[in-house]
């Protein structure tokens, strides 16, 4: 579980498509909270959680994991289904996060796009479980 070491998390969604889950260090006293932005340090899937928390601490950084880095490719934003089907390409201008919404209850992040279509990630798993394409 990547996410295990994160307290106090924020899903956000990005113009070009891409979807972050950011700690927001709650557990950090020395956080300054609203002071300034703070830099982020990227988590991968087969990082050593606390070790990187621990680095990541220390340079003063905040960890993020992101959800379907691997759909982003030269400039372009693959959307993909669970089966690791490609249902279309699209330059990342045009595949913005419109909207997000966490599902307590199934424990899973809906995730819509500017083209209409969405994806379903489990985040305990971090495994895209469904997804839309809405051809216009």
């Amino acid at each position: 579980p990547v996410l295990q070491f994160f307290v106090g998390v924020v899903a956000v969604g990005t113009d070009c498509g891409r979807i972050l889950l950011v700690d927001l260090k709650l557990d950090d006293d020395d956080c300054e909270g609203e002071a300034g932005p703070s830099a982020m340090d990227r988590l991968g899937r087969f990082q050593d959680g606390e070790v990187a928390k621990a680095q990541s601490n220390q340079l003063g950084k905040h960890l993020y994991f992101e959800l379907g880095d691997g759909y982003h490719r030269q400039g372009n934003y693959f959307f993909t289904l669970p089966n690791d089907k490609v249902v279309q390409k699209f330059p990342e201008a045009d595949a913005g996060v419109t909207s997000i919404k966490f599902i307590p209850r199934i424990h899973c992040l809906a995730v819509g796009f500017v083209f209409g279509s969405f994806q379903l990630w489990h985040l305990a798993e971090l495994d895209l479980l469904c997804g839309l394409y809405n051809e216009k």
